[in-house]
């Protein structure tokens, strides 16, 4: 299990990053893809995700920070990165997703630890019997126990040009 905690400092950077992207949602430069509220979600759904992201790039050992949105970028070093609040949490696709390694965050609030629980690839994620129709909406969830390790997550071509550099 793979269990890091986000810094202070970590913790802020998230804080900004996801404050910064709020504002890009806002200004309209990020589609809205799932249908879901902008102005009252924003920046609560950001937060959530720059968690999960500062915690892998943390695993990783690579920087990562704020950039301009752009739907062809990975979140961090190459990989795609869901974080949950839920320790049950699945790992969440959908088929408009780009292909790629995913990766499950699921962040505790209170400590701001952070449980990597494992990755998939997008084909194997998005697979009919994978179909979730309880969740609020609709996509593939691949259950936590069906996640390869965080110790087998192969490098990504930008995984492996950042820690060379």
């Amino acid at each position: 299990m793979t269990l890091p905690t986000l810094t202070p400092k970590q913790v802020l950077n998230a804080r900004d990053v996801a404050y910064k992207k709020a504002m890009e949602c806002e200004a309209g430069k990020m589609k809205n893809r799932y249908n879901v509220p902008v102005a009252s979600t924003s920046y609560d759904r950001h937060l959530k995700g720059c968690y999960g992201e500062q915690a892998v790039a943390a695993y990783l050992g690579v920087e990562w920070g704020f950039t301009a949105y752009d739907p062809k970028a990975n979140d961090v070093a190459g990989y795609e990165v869901r974080a949950t609040y839920h320790a049950n949490g699945r790992l969440l696709t959908h088929a408009e997703d780009k292909n790629g390694l995913y990766i499950l965050a699921i962040i505790d609030r209170d400590t701001f630890t952070v449980n990597l629980a494992g990755w998939s690839n997008l084909k194997r994620c998005n697979t009919a019997g994978r179909w979730a129709t309880d969740l609020p909406l609709p996509c593939y969830a691949m259950p936590q126990a069906e996640l390869w390790p965080m110790e087998m997550l192969p490098a990504t071509a930008l995984y492996a040009s950042a820690i060379n550099n």
